[in-house]
C-alpha cells in the first residue's frame, strides 16, 4: 500500500495552507512591504538566500510558527487564487466569489 506524506493529497500535491484571517492579513501586509519576494523586475528577486532568510524570520514571528517553505506555499496559493479570479470567463455563468477571496 502506498504511504502518503503528511500534508499531501492523494495525487501527491500538497494541501493548501489554511491560516487564520488575522495571520493572512498580517502576511498580506508583510508581502506588500517585501515586494522583492514576488516582483521579478527587482534585482533582489534573484537573491535566493535573502528571500529564504526573510521568509524564515517572518514564519518564526507568527502565532502558529511556519517554515519558509510554508510561507512560499502560501504565496503561491495566493497567486493561484488571484489568477483564477482575474481569468476571463465566458459570460454564460458567473461564480460567486468566496469571502476569503
Amino acid at each position: 500500500m502506498h504511504q502518503m506524506r503528511k500534508g499531501t493529497t492523494r495525487a501527491g500535491r500538497r494541501k493548501p495552507l489554511q491560516l487564520p484571517a488575522d495571520e493572512e492579513r498580517e502576511l498580506g501586509e508583510w508581502l506588500q512591504e517585501n515586494a522583492f519576494l514576488y516582483d521579478r523586475s527587482l534585482n533582489e528577486y534573484r537573491t535566493k538566500l535573502k528571500k529564504d532568510s526573510v521568509k524564515e524570520k517572518k514564519g518564526a514571528t507568527l502565532n502558529s510558527p511556519l517554515s519558509g517553505d510554508d510561507i512560499e506555499r502560501w504565496i503561491k496559493g495566493l497567486r493561484t487564487r488571484y489568477g483564477k479570479l482575474t481569468k476571463l470567463k465566458s459570460r454564460s455563468g458567473s461564480k460567486t466569489i468566496a469571502q476569503r477571496d
